[in-house]
């Protein structure tokens, strides 16, 4: 878990960058992206850096040794850093239809990669999220794979040769279907 996290620190830093500068990483395809609600990551982005002016505050006032009230605020500083880091990898790093492949993607964070060929169909459905919905990360349950914020808008069937990878690793077990939440489901279907 902690060697994930260090190994995501340069690609928040890349992410940063190319959102600052509007640079999504969209080379040579057509990128796809889903449908977030801005304002709730947003709204913790703003509380974050509310409870680090509160914290300071308050250490302050308490008169606590100066290293501690240094550390806190580094330490909040870099969790405002973090989010937004997490927020621009989902903007700069949409899902995107290349000539040969489909890229599928998970902000910083999963990304599956497969030729058109292991592809059997997709269709424009919604399948509704499960409780308080927001970001579901990769899910597997029966074959069948969920890759969502909110309520996914896009199924796409696998062959059952189909070569599919996850981070540049070729899956085991292919799976069957693969749920995902794209903005315009109508027009990334057409690809296919």
């Amino acid at each position: 878990m902690t060697a994930n996290v260090l190994l995501l620190q340069p690609k928040i830093v890349v992410a940063l960058v190319r959102w600052i500068l509007r640079r999504p990483d969209v080379a040579g395809g057509v990128p796809f992206g889903c449908p977030r609600d801005t304002f709730f990551l947003w709204a913790i982005v703003a509380g974050t850096a509310v409870e680090l002016g509160v914290v300071e505050f308050l250490l302050v006032m308490l008169r606590v040794p100066v290293g501690w009230t240094v550390a806190a605020a580094a330490l909040h500083a870099y969790a405002v850093f973090w989010l937004l880091g997490m927020m621009a990898g989902f903007a700069v790093r949409p899902h995107l239809l290349t000539a040969e492949h489909v890229i599928v993607r998970d902000g910083l964070f999963t990304e599956l990669t497969f030729p058109y060929e292991s592809v059997a169909g997709a269709v424009a459905a919604v399948k509704r999220a499960d409780g308080f919905g927001g970001r579901t990360g990769l899910k597997v349950r029966d074959g069948v794979a969920t890759l969502a914020y909110d309520d996914a808008t896009v199924r796409i069937d696998f062959r059952p040769d189909a070569v599919i990878f996850r981070d540049g690793v070729r899956v085991a077990t292919p799976y069957k279907s693969l749920w995902i939440s794209v903005g315009d489901a109508p027009g990334f279907v057409e690809w296919f």
